[in-house]
């Protein structure tokens, strides 16, 4: 399949992050759903806020997670970035069955999936601060959550963008809703991309990264500027791998707050033959720097913790555990 390379060590970068891994002998036909993408304000066109859901408890839920103040600027970070000797803990007042979240640039808002009777669905909750625990977890309106199963959500710092994947195995579409303020719900959810998933914008709205099928393969893509059409599309490339391994796929999680480092989830399969017990497949935590394509792919991260987002000072990484979602808060520096 002409992906075969030689595996190369990339320099260590200034954030640590936590993902389980595996090999495994498993078929190609997996379902491997990606994790959420952490996103930005301001990266595309600013839409109406649209009508509130028909579900009464579906747009309180809206509007109900609202109490960010905007996006501000990236603070400087106050703990060790190289830091992972602390524990993930659980999110007090989030459920244990959430697949993934997604939050506002002040983590007092926070979106995620979870699996209902008719699939999957976008659920919304708020706090007050960040030593109060979340509270009136409902799904979304009707609006977000229409159609086919959602999944991949993300929402902006400035939480009035929310992003989701709808769809099965290779029929998938990155919908996108907006609201005006926080007070309102979000409006009716338009497909803003074909072919794709998991869809993150950078902090600046200079670009958009996101998955797309290819050749039998999910790889990423870029939007720069963020407002590029379709012909201006960019292949991030594929990582340097020992023989006989490709990328089967590759989707992005979130930018480090210095907006040069990005971090994505990379699955790689076996396909010299003989297939003993079927395909073999690993899924890793990686980085690179998004801007430079040619820049090689870092060697694995390895925790327990699967990252669907960082926060803006990246003292605390958020992500899923088989306890439910958790976060690692960093060592606090003098």
């Amino acid at each position: 399949m002409g992906r075969n390379f030689v595996l190369a060590t990339a320099t260590a970068l200034g954030l640590v992050a936590a993902c389980g891994s595996s090999d495994e002998l498993v078929p190609l036909d997996d379902g491997l759903l990606p994790p959420a993408a952490m996103g930005r304000p301001n990266a595309g066109s600013s839409g109406a806020s649209g009508s509130p859901s028909s579900s009464s408890s579906s747009g309180s839920a809206d509007a109900a997670t609202g109490s960010s103040s905007g996006a501000p600027p990236v603070p400087t970070p106050t703990c060790d970035a190289a830091d992972s000797s602390r524990l993930p803990v659980a999110v007090p007042g989030l459920p244990a069955e959430a697949r993934e979240v997604s939050l506002t640039g002040d983590e007092l808002n926070a979106f995620f999936v979870m699996e209902t009777g008719t699939g999957q669905r976008v659920f919304g909750a708020s706090r007050s601060s960040l030593a109060t625990p979340f509270a009136g977890a409902l799904q979304l309106g009707s609006g977000v959550n229409g159609g086919a199963a959602v999944m991949h959500v993300f929402v902006t710092d400035d939480g009035l963008e929310l992003y989701a994947t709808r769809g099965e195995g290779d029929s998938r579409t990155v919908y996108r809703s907006t609201r005006s303020t926080l007070a309102e719900p979000f409006g009716e959810a338009q497909p803003h991309r074909g072919n794709a998933t998991n869809e993150l914008v950078t902090r600046d709205g200079s670009a958009r990264l996101f998955s797309r099928k290819h050749d039998d393969f999910w790889e990423l893509q870029v939007a720069r500027p963020a407002t590029a059409d379709e012909s201006s599309l960019q292949p991030f490339g594929h990582p340097q791998l020992p023989d006989g391994w490709i990328v089967a796929s590759v989707y992005p999680a979130w930018f480090a707050p210095n907006e040069k480092t990005l971090w994505f989830y990379s699955q790689e399969i076996f396909v010299r033959p003989p297939f003993q017990g079927g395909i073999q497949r690993r899924d890793f935590l990686r980085t690179s720097q998004w801007d430079e394509p040619t820049a090689a792919w870092s060697v694995p991260v390895e925790t327990a913790l699967r990252v669907t987002w960082i926060s803006p000072d990246g003292c605390r990484l958020y992500g899923v555990t088989a306890s439910g979602i958790e976060v690692q808060e960093r060592i606090p520096t003098p």
